[in-house]
């Protein structure tokens, strides 16, 4: 999930609405596409189906989807590390 269009490789694919409730306020989702993260160094990784969600103010990644997609993951104080397995 993420708020930031400019991580969408394309245009936004209409999809049935959502609701994600972040502590008393309601989010609604009515949008996903592709998203193409970058870290500093420049290597990027493709994400399938990331939901936009408007005034978000964060991205949120699931661990689990990562992991099925043969990723290990490690982080710190500051940054997420991933690597292939």
């Amino acid at each position: 999930m993420t708020d930031q269009l400019q991580l969408f490789s394309e245009s936004l694919i209409c999809i049935k609405r959502h609701i994600i409730k972040v502590e008393e306020e309601k989010l609604y989702v009515n949008h996903c596409d592709t998203a193409i993260m970058q870290d500093h160094h420049e290597n990027s990784v493709k994400l399938f189906f990331v939901l936009h969600v408007s005034k978000f103010k964060m991205n949120l990644l699931s661990e689990r989807r990562m992991c099925e997609k043969d990723l290990q993951e490690s982080f710190d104080d500051k940054d997420l590390y991933m690597y292939n397995k």
